[in-house]
């Protein structure tokens, strides 16, 4: 007979970032940690799985596509303009590869 399938179970922070795999008995089997800006920090255990930050799918390139425009984590930026041109009264938002306003944490 062939191997059983397992029983993994995916836990995400609040931002959809994974951060741990346990099996089916609750074992922890993976851990996946990130700065504030998504570049990987640590990772423990061998259990592989495709997304990356908030919980977006990595490509062998690194960058994640974040559902209109890709973002290079190593940068904390963009790789292309927003097409929003921002507001004066939001100065941060005149950048137009910002993440989160420069300012991933609040």
């Amino acid at each position: 007979m062939g191997r059983r399938p397992t029983l993994d179970v995916v836990c995400t922070d609040r931002l959809g970032s994974v951060r741990a795999i346990t099996d089916a008995a609750g074992t922890v089997t993976a851990t996946y940690r990130t700065d504030e800006f998504g570049v990987p920090t640590a990772t423990t255990g061998t259990t592989s799985q495709p997304f990356g930050f908030t919980g977006e799918p990595r490509d062998a390139t690194g960058l994640l596509y974040l559902r209109a425009r890709y973002y290079d984590p190593s940068l904390g930026r963009f790789i292309s303009r927003d097409t929003w041109s921002g507001s004066l009264a939001a100065p941060q938002s005149l950048n137009r590869y910002v993440y989160v306003g420069n300012n991933p944490t609040t």
